[in-house]
């Protein structure tokens, strides 16, 4: 518990009231929170600002933390902390099972496991040096809308399936197949591309990368959003390794649903952005494909090519 956050924030919520039982954060507890979310520190200047009746409104907070992001002078220590925490690849040198690098040899060079550790941080750095939008978000303001369509990139279930062909654990897996699944567990390619122009073209109402399972990250959004989400197991695009492996063992179809480690795009989109969505398709050369909607209600449904619901068990990877 000896750590800034535990020590120097607090968020009591002694703003005014915004509906039985839920009240905003004063200015003052807002401006420790935004410091100690970026950094370690304290930042003055938004101190200042709180005393002097700012950080009131979603456009002042929203304006305040574009100038934090905008400004080099402003240290962000946490950001990449996050990210680093998040994905947990600092701990990389834990796990290592390579040898240590033979320099001298030049031997493994290749393979230091802190250089890894550094080289993704770059990667970090410099994905979050091309985003030149912050959205932030009301708390009572929807993600997504009912009616909306839900679509994902690329395959699902190449994650799950490259693991598990890995370990060996599908039988009579031809060994093109298995190193094809491999390839995409081992080397996943992020969508960045697809997640910049959605976020510039204004087509999509909210995204996340399937990387819990696609059925867990779509109840990510269904919290957020209070809504349902219904998909199409029959429609949830699969890769040619992917749908050989499931024919031989059709059990596989609900883990390729749950499974995770895909970090393709689940996004929402208004349906008469639909057409868009196929020209930006064409575009990037990148298949995205509807797979459901959005609805009024709870949880998330799966059903198949006759509307009858599916049984999943697990829905995929819980943090919590």
């Amino acid at each position: 518990m000896v750590v800034s956050e535990a020590i120097l924030r607090f968020e009591v919520g002694l703003g005014a009231e915004v509906r039985p039982g839920v009240r905003m954060l004063s200015p003052r507890e807002t401006a420790f929170a935004l410091s100690l979310a970026l950094s370690n520190n304290r930042d003055p200047g938004l101190l200042t600002a709180a005393a002097q009746g700012k950080l009131t409104t979603h456009e002042e907070v929203a304006a305040t933390v574009r100038q934090i992001l905008d400004d080099p002078k402003v240290p962000k220590s946490r950001v990449l902390g996050f990210f680093r925490e998040h994905f947990d690849y600092y701990r990389a040198p834990e796990v290592f099972k390579d040898p240590l690098p033979d320099y001298f040899g030049r031997r493994g060079i290749g393979h230091s496991a802190n250089g890894l550790v550094a080289d993704t941080d770059l990667l970090v750095v410099s994905v979050l040096a091309r985003a030149d939008a912050l959205i932030v978000r009301k708390p009572s303001e929807p993600a997504a809308k009912a009616g909306d369509l839900i679509f994902v990139s690329g395959a699902i279930g190449d994650g799950l399936l490259g693991l598990m062909a890995l370990r060996d654990q599908i039988p009579g897996i031809a060994a093109e197949d298995r190193d094809a699944l491999g390839v995409r567990y081992r080397l996943p390619q992020p969508r960045l591309a697809l997640g910049v122009a959605l976020t510039e073209r204004g087509l999509s109402r909210c995204a996340i990368d399937v990387s819990d399972g696609l059925v867990a990250d779509l109840g990510h959004i269904a919290r957020q959003s209070q809504l349902a989400a219904e998909i199409r197991a029959d429609k949830v695009p699969l890769s040619s390794a992917a749908r050989r492996a499931i024919e031989g063992d059709p059990s596989l179809l609900l883990r390729a649903l749950t499974g995770g480690d895909d970090y393709e795009l689940l996004f929402t989109v208004a349906p008469d952005k639909r057409d868009a969505v196929a020209g930006l398709a064409r575009e990037l050369d990148l298949p995205l494909t509807e797979i459901g909607s959005m609805k009024w209600g709870e949880d998330v449904r799966v059903v198949d090519a006759h509307g009858r619901a599916l049984t999943l068990g697990d829905s995929g990877w819980r943090h919590f």
